[in-house]
């Protein structure tokens, strides 16, 4: 799972979504959306990805927004997923 650092190359989030159906969004709401919107757009030549941009508040992050691929994850098992990484992230 990887977090799409502020100034990191959008790409590299089209190819964690690509790869492992997931992309966590550093920063805030204005810039993560923005920065979901194209990864979203991006990825449109890809028939069997389903990206959707979803949030969900964690206990040491306090918050992420994320693009997960529906073709490859439910969100129940995104939100389980998000949480044990968020976990490690305290460690």
């Amino acid at each position: 799972m990887k977090i799409l650092k502020l100034n990191e190359n959008i790409y590299n989030g089209v190819d964690a979504i690509v790869k492992d159906g997931i992309v966590l969004l550093e920063g805030t709401k204005t810039h993560a959306l923005n920065q979901a919107y194209k990864i979203k757009e991006y990825l449109k030549p890809y028939k069997n990805i389903n990206p959707v941009v979803a949030y969900q508040n964690v206990e040491s992050y306090g918050y992420f927004y994320y693009i997960i691929d529906l073709e490859k994850y439910s969100f129940d098992k995104a939100t389980k997923l998000i949480s044990k990484f968020d976990k490690l992230l305290m460690n």
